[in-house]
């Protein structure tokens, strides 16, 4: 009981000890709460950490998971489509038909002609198109290659034409340049406002972008009569206009346009700084001054005609040294001598067919696909000198589902590449019979092959494709070419088979024959 006692009292308080003991006490006991407390904080700050970590990174990894397990459904089906046999394949997809080399061989037909085929390089790919049993499912598939500066960079030690050591002068900017200027200047359209129309007229007029059947449109289209066409043309529809400054100058009549002479403009600009600034890409319209600019701008609209004028305005350099290579107008008199002169021979309106009247000629090409045919420019401003200052205005657009005009493009019928007017002109009317482009009345015929999307996923690119790289797959085209090389003219295999309004608007074109 003693020490228990004792043991009490010592426990207890001393109320009459220092007052100031006591405070010093309770100082150090809060601190070591707020210590304990701070602690706390930081292991839970901690945790929301890795909390909010492990989150994100579960987000990612499940992004992955689904790509990955896309990836592989995508191999398993395409495996299971080539490994399946065939009962089970047509009754997934439905019979496939034989390609045409087999069914033609199966009715007969044997080698009669030669064919060459002359490629026009755009790409350097490589295609699989026959092989060994083992590569059945590479059929079509491209192997190798890529685009012009691709192909040309693997031949150069890797790490020399992107050195930055030799800035401008490596092949890659070479390539570049050139080859924007070669293929703007190789597609410019040939035949002036006499063949793609002017300011206040265009060949498809009457044109109508809206999506129905095909075959109803053409016959539509073929008994409209010239009111008819007009009442149904989309207002403000001038196609002849290759470059509009603004959606207002694509649509308004000549009479209201307000077109201020560019060529009087001064071109020099002093403020140009070192090409060294500008990188790796430089052109000519950078040494332009802001007048000039300006007054290309006020100019407001440009035709297949006016639009040349204006490129030797912009880069005369590069125009003038495109202009050995090219022509775009129409020959006065074919027997001139200067017409023999290769820069005329890409241009069937310079030049005329050999006197060969048992050969046919063919154009096989596909529409149905909305295709680029005129644009709306705008100004972008800019203190930059190496700015592009002409860039088409994506916000222009037409308002309406059936419009011809999206995202500052005027599109009509084609085959997403080259429109129908470009393709079918020479063989509907400028080389149709005896003329004085075609002196031998060879016989000429349109192929048209309207386009049709794959049916399913596994058809791969379509076999009734008419886009303008895909169609080399089409079935049609396939069967028409083999029929051809085996003795076959054209009258034998249906004659002309036209789905666009080529032929109605060939007959509004007015050309000298």
């Amino acid at each position: 009981m003693t020490s228990l006692l004792r043991h009490r009292k010592a426990s207890e308080p001393d109320h009459s000890g220092n007052t100031t003991s006591t405070e010093h006490h309770d100082q150090e006991e809060e601190k070591g709460r707020e210590k304990i407390e701070a602690k706390g904080k930081v292991k839970e700050t901690e945790r929301d950490k890795k909390r909010n970590g492990s989150r994100r990174w579960w987000c990612l990894d499940n992004c992955c998971w689904f790509i990955g397990w896309i990836v592989s459904m995508w191999w398993l089906l395409t495996v299971l489509y080539n490994a399946l046999p065939q009962f089970v394949t047509d009754a997934i997809t439905g019979p496939l038909p034989d390609p045409p080399g087999i069914k033609l061989k199966k009715e007969g037909l044997a080698v009669h002609h030669p064919v060459v085929f002359v490629p026009g390089i755009v790409t350097g790919g490589l295609e699989l198109w026959e092989g060994r049993p083992c590569a059945d499912g590479l059929f079509r598939k491209r192997l190798w290659g890529g685009t012009f500066g691709e192909v040309y960079k693997r031949g150069v030690t890797p790490g020399v034409v992107d050195n930055e050591f030799f800035g401008r002068h490596t092949l890659q900017h070479l390539m570049r340049m050139t080859r924007t200027w070669d293929a703007t200047m190789s597609m410019l359209p040939k035949g002036g406002e006499t063949i793609w129309g002017d300011l206040d007229w265009a060949p498809e007029e009457g044109y109508q972008c809206r999506t129905k059947d095909k075959q109803q449109e053409v016959h539509d289209e073929r008994n409209l009569s010239t009111e008819a066409i007009s009442s149904q043309r989309e207002r403000g529809l001038h196609t002849g206009r290759i470059i509009s400054f603004g959606k207002d100058a694509a649509e308004l009549p000549s009479s209201e346009l307000v077109m201020k002479d560019y060529k009087t403009s001064s071109k020099k600009n002093d403020l140009t700084k070192s090409n060294v600034s500008c990188g790796d890409v430089w052109t000519e319209y950078h040494e332009m001054a802001w007048e000039s600019i300006e007054a290309v701008a006020d100019h407001k609209v440009y035709t297949a005609e006016t639009v040349l004028d204006l490129l030797h305005f912009v880069a005369p350099r590069l125009m003038q040294r495109g202009d050995t290579h090219f022509s775009y107008g129409i020959a006065d008199n074919l027997d001139d001598p200067k017409y023999k002169n290769f820069k005329y021979w890409s241009n069937p309106l310079e030049t005329k067919l050999p006197n060969a009247p048992d050969i046919e000629i063919y154009s096989m090409y596909g529409v149905g696909i909305p295709t680029e045919r005129s644009y709306v420019y705008k100004l972008s401003p800019s203190a930059d000198t190496c700015y592009i200052p002409f860039r088409i205005d994506t916000s222009a657009d037409g308002g309406q589902a059936e419009s011809c005009l999206k995202g500052g493009v005027y599109v009509t019928e084609g085959d997403e590449t080259v429109p129908s007017l470009s393709a079918g002109f020479m063989c509907a009317k400028g080389w149709r019979g005896k003329t004085r482009f075609n002196p031998s009345g060879m016989s000429t015929y349109i192929r048209e092959y309207l386009h049709a999307p794959p049916a399913n996923i596994l058809e791969g690119r379509g076999t009734q494709s008419g886009a303008h790289v895909d169609i080399m797959g089409n079935f049609a085209l396939i069967e028409d070419i083999i029929r051809v090389a085996a003795g076959a003219n054209g009258e034998d295999i249906g004659g002309d088979q036209v789905y666009s309004g080529i032929l109605n608007w060939s007959e509004k074109i007015k050309l000298k024959l």
